[in-house]
């Protein structure tokens, strides 16, 4: 998870999402990413191309992040 702490989807899938530094889809090399994030679309936005280029939006969902208490748009993707 990315830009998205919500402890409640990592329960909901499973227990195998884990939180990650917010920067590392932005300044990270993405060989170094797990095969699938949850991003928020903000995030993802601030990506550069060329990452996002090596990536697949497979689905998005709006949803109340209660953390934060903000409404937020999760993208989840995954390596091409």
């Amino acid at each position: 998870m990315l830009d998205y702490k919500e402890p409640s989807l990592a329960f909901y899938q499973g227990g195998t999402i884990r939180e990650a530094k917010q920067g590392l889809l932005v300044h990270g090399r993405i060989d170094d990413l797990p095969p699938w994030l949850v991003v928020t679309r903000d995030i993802w936005e601030k990506t550069p191309a060329a990452l996002r280029d090596r990536l697949e939006v497979i689905a998005s969902f709006w949803g109340l992040e209660y953390n934060d208490r903000r409404v937020v748009e999760v993208l989840v993707v995954r390596k091409r």
